[in-house]
């Protein structure tokens, strides 16, 4: 997979668990990078001693939603302007299969 630097820590986390098991993912990280799983909770949730919003208290108690939402359309095609050319530019390439809609996908979302 990552042969240009086949020797190097690595840590495969997804999109999807960091959206739905955000917690769980949190501490993987944290475990990963040496940190106290205390301190990826507080980093992802605005907790924390002196951290924006904490209402002084700082952190503790339980795993509290992420402070940050997701801005984009869940549907490729509706972010991605020209996802066509794009789409047809990456076909027959190892990223070929992150394009979740075929190529000629007219995308309802996206306004023309």
């Amino acid at each position: 997979m990552l042969t240009y630097a086949p020797r190097q820590p690595l840590l495969s986390l997804s999109y999807e668990e960091m959206l739905g098991e955000h917690a769980a993912a949190m501490r993987r990280l944290a475990d990963f990078l040496g940190l106290p799983a205390a301190a990826s909770s507080a980093s992802a949730t605005g907790g924390g001693e002196g951290s924006v919003g904490d209402g002084g208290g700082g952190g503790g108690g339980g795993a509290a939603p992420p402070r940050y939402s997701k801005a984009t359309p869940d549907r490729l095609c509706a972010a991605i302007a020209n996802y066509r050319a794009v789409c047809e530019a990456y076909q027959g390439t190892e990223h070929a299969q992150h394009f979740d809609e075929p190529c000629d996908t007219t995308c309802g979302e996206r306004k023309a």
